[in-house]
Formats: structure tokens, sequence, C-alpha cells
């Protein structure tokens, strides 16, 4: 992700809250690849991403 990308989901899990994103990154998760939706420039993109820890 870059600075300004804006979350929109998780492995196709919308991120309306919170408690969904800290959900999708769990202490499990850590080193995974998850894909994201993001919006970048305006646009729409799906971009891979890998969870780091807290």
């Amino acid at each position: 992700m870059l600075p300004g990308d804006i979350l929109l989901a998780l492995d196709g899990t919308p991120l309306t809250e919170v408690e969904a994103l800290q959900k999708s990154l769990s202490p499990e998760r850590v080193g995974q690849s998850v894909k994201a939706r993001v919006v970048r420039g305006g646009e729409v993109r799906e971009v891979t991403v890998r969870v780091g820890s807290r």
C-alpha cells in the first residue's frame, strides 16, 4: 500500500468498521500475503500486501 490509499476490503471482506480490519489482520496472519482492494488516485485497484506485526 502507498500513502493516501484508502482501504476498502481485505481478501474480499469489506472493511466498514475498524473491528473488521482488526479481525482480518489477526496475529496468525503475520507474514501472509492478502489481497486488498484500495482506492488509489481516484481508481479502485486490487493489490497484494503482506501482513506485518503490530
